[in-house]
C-alpha cells in the first residue's frame, strides 16, 4: 500500500522500478547489438525510419513493451528502439546504436535523459535543457516550413524528414543534414533527433 501511495505522488520507488525496468529493456536488447553496424559519421547520414524486425509482430496498442531494429536506408541494422509503457503519463524508451545508449524516463511532461547511464538533461516542449545550472542545449524548431528541424545552440544541424511511404521499396533518409555535428553537439542533437524518432516509429497510445 505504502509503495502504491508513493508511486501515486512520483516518489523514489518510481525511480526505482524505472530503473528495473530500464535493465530489463537493456536485456530484450541485447541479442541484438552485435548486428548492428558501426555508428560513424557515414551512418549517421543513412538513417532512415526502415524497421527491419518489430516484437510484438505486429504493434499492439497495449503491448507493455515493444521493440525493433532500425535500419539505414540500405537496410542494415544500425539502431535499436524498446518502450516500457505505464500508462500515458509515464514510460520508458531506450535507444542505441553500436556506441551509445539514450534512456528517455517519461514522467509527465518533462522527459529525463539518461546517456549512457548518467541523468543528462531534460526534454521539455521540443527543447532539451542541462539539469544544473539550468540552461537551453538544443531545441526543435521550424525555420524552414515543413519540416522541423533541430538545433544545437544557434546552429541548424539538419532537418528531420517524415517517413516516406515504403511500398515501393523506396527508403528515404530521416536527416537531411545543414551542418555535421561533432562530438557534443552530435550528442545533443541525437537525443533530440532519437526522441523524435521514436514518436514516429514506436506505436501510438
Amino acid at each position: 500500500m505504502l509503495r502504491t501511495i508513493l508511486e501515486f505522488f512520483n516518489l523514489e520507488p518510481v525511480r526505482n522500478r524505472m530503473k528495473r525496468d530500464a535493465e530489463n529493456l537493456r536485456k530484450e536488447l541485447t541479442p541484438w547489438i552485435g548486428e548492428l553496424v558501426e555508428w560513424d559519421d557515414e551512418e549517421r547520414a543513412l538513417v532512415s525510419y526502415n524497421i527491419s524486425e518489430q516484437h510484438p509482430k505486429r504493434w499492439a496498442d497495449k503491448a507493455k513493451v515493444v521493440r525493433c531494429k532500425v535500419t539505414t536506408i540500405y537496410h542494415e541494422p544500425l539502431l535499436l528502439f524498446a518502450r516500457r509503457r505505464y500508462n500515458r503519463q509515464k514510460a520508458l524508451v531506450l535507444v542505441r546504436n553500436s556506441r551509445d545508449e539514450y534512456l528517455y524516463q517519461i514522467r509527465g511532461e518533462a522527459i529525463e535523459v539518461v546517456y549512457n547511464g548518467s541523468l543528462s538533461a531534460v526534454i521539455e516542449k521540443d527543447s532539451l535543457y542541462s539539469l544544473r545550472p539550468r540552461r537551453l542545449l538544443a531545441a526543435k524548431q521550424t525555420p524552414h516550413p515543413p519540416y522541423p528541424s533541430i538545433l544545437v545552440g544557434k546552429e541548424e544541424i539538419a532537418q528531420l524528414i517524415p517517413p516516406s511511404d515504403t511500398s515501393s521499396g523506396y527508403v528515404s533518409r530521416a536527416f537531411s543534414f545543414i551542418k555535421d555535428p561533432e562530438g557534443d553537439a552530435e550528442i545533443l542533437f541525437l537525443t533530440l533527433a532519437y526522441w523524435d524518432m521514436s514518436q514516429r516509429i514506436l506505436p501510438s497510445d
